[in-house]
């Protein structure tokens, strides 16, 4: 099955279990004979028929009319075909059963195909398995597209089955050895007497007369029992009613073992060898569900009807379910979706049934309940060309989905010079390239492009931003606004003072008393005279490259943008509503907020010093503002900021999520991809390389357009996905602990930044503007305080008063590389500075010295 829509088109690719692939389908036929059966021959259909065998009483059903080939059959007209035989020519499963899961053996089934296409089943009479006239039978036809796949090799693939009568010891010796020799071969078997599932045939479990079934099926990868005293139970919102919860224990693969594919079996042991066992039939859809791609969920109360159905076992303690698993037709794997479930797997089997069912189940999304209910396994079971977008985003959520549409950054073919970008980025977007250093080195508009060439042949990264990178961006002021299909936006108003807006900016997008929606425009509905209106689209984001030199050494910027905002006209002015994320390069280098520079009201200041220039030209800052900030105007920060730890990244003491995200990280001044990083959650493994032990790194999710590839707001999707991150986090963060490192963290060197409070002080100094008449005697902190009362702004920018760990960060005086020269009361005075104001967090023995006596 495929879409036209990009999301839908995913889960039939990568979700969806295609039921209908392996042609099963379970039939309770009409009767056409009378209940104590028919021998010789019937009519069927204004003809006569001889029936299968001479002098046996046959039950005669009829299924029709019916295409043979839907059901797996290949079957002659007018003939009787034992389903055996059909099993083994067409490597497809045939069960008759009765409803308490007695197995009528195949070898007592005929099939027969008549003129005007309908289906005859003859089932001989067999009083020891129970009365077919009085009690319904149950037909089951798959055929498991395992058996068609393109790679198949296995010699010894598909179903052999074995029927015997035994009349002597001997015979039952005879079918004993071919029992065990069909173990030896690929696959499982399973064998019947009498149509009781039984362990093993030998001497205890076959006697002379027995009716004895042996089928081996090589596509059968595993057979698990589970003590039914001992299953957990929860109560299912899906179907409403009590269940069983089966999990699959041991090495997870990631591969979708789906229901269709698995066969139940409820079995009574008499000791650890010995059993009888019944067909727990899939009858009802809600028979067998999924709770996750290997764990599943059965009624309590089905399970209870059939013990009670069976003489001697409502009784018992010792009924165990016996799971059949085999490979199915396709290799569906886990994919990151709403629930997290690959997080959930990273804990051991204990640990995930507690997650799922124990006491302290607290994350809501892996309650068991929860996830059998979810549209990720709706979209497995879904019936073809059933599945909806509403139901990909609700089993996907945000963070899949954004990783499905806009995943970045990249890495470059390094023959070809391309990289095949995610569906969101083969529109307009900005696509940012890194040399193999992970250092920018310049961004590029792509438009409409699905293979993207770098423009540098030095490029060995790129990061797409969905968007028209530039300073213009689509804000809408003073008037109504017509809305954008696919684009997303949002709406804004500050008061008019003196005819004029004061620029202090709210989010009124959730407030309708602002405005309506009306035909496909934002109508305002406010007083013009005292309210500015803003509508703010993000189809274009903020960025753009300064170079700054400032002589008294200190980095500082504004942003600004080129926005129509009063008359019509495009001007250059500052950015008056924040953006959603806000992201700087020093020199190509990506810096990190909060470390190597500092926002406070409207204006930044670097204060990195590893990557300024060193030869004295300007310094090039790249500067990038993408999506929209938070209702309360307030930025959103980074996702994680901390230092490598014995080459680990996050060794923070909180299990952090970011499998399924989109997410920028940088470390040691560069870009890194995914495929290069590690993470204390990802133990054990091999840490980072290319960032030294002690090295700051950054990591940031940013929000990504999904451009109407959902129907629910982008921001209302992230929201959701971070309250369920955060359940998971601290979930995992108190089962699983922290990393644990043997010895110290040892480091090449610290990370190094200067004081812009202390470099323009001193610049002041070097250039007069604090005279030297009033620092040449004895004189108070009041003083010092005095004449540092101006410098007090750069103090929002000081690094020494923003809690950096003072092991793997060092903060100079300056931003010089060589040793500066004060008068010898200069240096005293700004000894002095530093130790009222920096509490002698500042050491400028190495980096200032004293100017020789003239």
């Amino acid at each position: 099955m495929t879409s036209d829509d990009f999301l839908i088109n995913h889960a039939y690719n990568n979700v969806w279990c295609v039921p209908e692939q392996d042609l099963q389908h379970i039939f309770r036929p009409a009767r056409l004979s009378p209940p104590i059966g028919v021998r010789g021959s019937t009519d069927l259909i204004w003809s006569r028929y001889s029936l299968p065998t001479s002098g046996d009483w046959y039950h005669l059903y009829q299924v029709g009319p019916i295409i043979f080939e839907n059901l797996g059959l290949d079957i002659a007209e007018m003939t009787w075909t034992s389903a055996g035989s059909q099993m083994v020519k067409q490597k497809m499963v045939i069960d008759a059963y009765l409803d308490n899961g007695r197995m009528i053996p195949r070898e007592h089934v005929f099939l027969l195909a008549t003129p005007d296409g309908n289906l005859a089943i003859a089932v001989k009479d067999t009083k020891i398995i129970g009365d077919f006239g009085t009690q319904p039978v149950f037909f089951r036809f798959y055929s498991n597209a395992y058996f068609s796949r393109e790679d198949g090799t296995d010699d010894e693939e598909g179903i052999e089955y074995r029927y015997v009568v035994p009349s002597t010891t001997d015979t039952i010796s005879t079918i004993s050895k071919v029992w065990r020799d069909l173990q030896l071969k690929s696959g499982k078997c399973y064998a019947f007497v009498n149509g009781w599932k039984v362990q093993s045939i030998n001497t205890s479990t076959v006697k002379r007369g027995d009716f004895v079934e042996i089928v081996r099926d090589s596509s059968i990868k595993a057979i698990l029992e589970f003590q039914v005293n001992k299953l957990q139970v929860f109560l299912s919102t899906l179907d409403n009613m009590q269940k069983y919860f089966l999990h699959q224990t041991g090495k997870n693969d990631e591969i979708i073992d789906y229901r269709d594919d698995l066969d139940i079996f409820l079995l009574k042991r008499t000791n650890a060898n010995v059993y009888n066992g019944v067909y727990f039939h899939k009858n009802s859809e809600d028979s067998l569900r999924m709770v996750t791609h290997r764990d599943y969920s059965i009624p309590t109360h089905y399970v209870d009807r059939m013990t009670a159905m069976n003489p001697n076992w409502a009784s018992t303690n010792q009924l165990t379910v016996q799971l059949v698993i085999r490979h199915g037709g396709l290799k569906r794997t886990l994919i990151d979706e709403a629930h997290h479930i690959r997080e959930l797997y990273k804990l051991k089997d204990a640990q995930i049934i507690q997650a799922l069912l124990g006491t302290d189940a607290n994350v809501d999304v892996w309650r068991a309940a929860s996830l059998e209910a979810s549209m990720y396994t709706a979209i497995m079971r879904a019936p073809d060309g059933t599945v909806t977008r509403k139901m990909v985003e609700d089993a996907y959520g945000y963070n899949a989905i954004s990783r499905i549409i806009g995943d970045t950054p990249q890495k470059v073919d390094p023959t070809n010079k391309w990289v095949q970008l995610p569906f969101g980025l083969r529109g307009e977007s900005t696509i940012y390239e890194y040399d193999k250093n992970g250092l920018l080195i310049d961004w590029y508009a792509n438009l409409n492009v699905q293979w993207y060439v770098a423009r540098n042949q030095t490029c060995h990264y790129i990061e797409g931003i969905i968007g028209k990178g530039g300073k213009a961006l689509t804000t809408v002021y003073g008037e109504d606004a017509v809305l954008k299909n696919s684009i997303n936006y949002r709406c804004y108003v500050c008061d008019v003072e003196n005819g004029t807006p004061n620029g202090d900016w709210k989010d009124v997008t959730d407030d309708e008393t602002y405005y309506k929606v009306i035909a496909g425009k934002v109508v305002w509905n406010v007083n013009r005279t005292l309210v500015f209106t803003a509508v703010k689209f993000d189809d274009a984001f903020l960025t753009y490259d300064v170079n700054l030199n400032y002589a008294d050494g200190l980095l500082r910027l504004t942003l600004t943008v080129e926005e129509v905002k009063y008359d019509g006209n495009p001007i250059l002015t500052l950015n008056e509503i924040p953006v959603g994320v806000l992201e700087l390069w020093l020199n190509g280098h990506p810096i990190i907020e909060g470390l190597d520079w500092f926002m406070h009201d409207k204006e930044i200041c670097i204060v990195n010093k590893v990557w300024r220039k060193r030869d004295g030209t300007a310094d090039r800052i790249t500067v990038r503002g993408t999506g929209f900030c938070n209702p309360d105007m307030s930025r959103i920060k980074q996702a994680e900021f901390g230092y490598v730890e014995q080459g680990w990244l996050s060794k923070n003491n909180r299990w952090n999520l970011r499998d399924d995200k989109v997410i920028r990280v940088t470390a040691a001044g560069r870009l890194f991809s995914r495929d290069e990083l590690n993470w204390a959650e990802n133990r054990p493994g091999v840490g980072i390389t290319g960032a030294a032990n002690g090295a700051p790194y950054q990591v940031i999710e940013p929000v990504v357009p999904l451009r109407g590839a959902t129907l629910e707001d982008v921001y209302v999707m992230r929201a959701l996905a971070e309250e369920t991150d955060k359940q998971i986090e601290d979930y995992m963060t108190e089962v699983m602990g922290d990393l644990v490192l043997e010895g110290p963290n040892l480091i090449p060197g610290p990370h190094v930044l200067y004081s812009p409070f202390v470099s323009k002080i001193m610049h002041d100094l070097m250039d007069g503007f604090i005279p030297e008449d009033k620092i040449d005697s004895t004189y108070s902190d009041m003083l010092v305080k005095e004449i540092g009362q101006p410098y007090e702004w750069l103090l929002n920018y000081e690094p020494t008063f923003k809690g950096l760990s003072e092991a793997y960060v060092n903060v100079h005086p300056h931003e010089y590389y060589q040793a500066v020269e004060l008068g010898l009361y200069q240096y005293n005075f700004l000894r002095r500075v530093i130790r009222v104001y920096l509490n002698d967090k500042v050491d400028i023995s190495k980096f200032i010295s004293i100017k020789p006596l003239s």
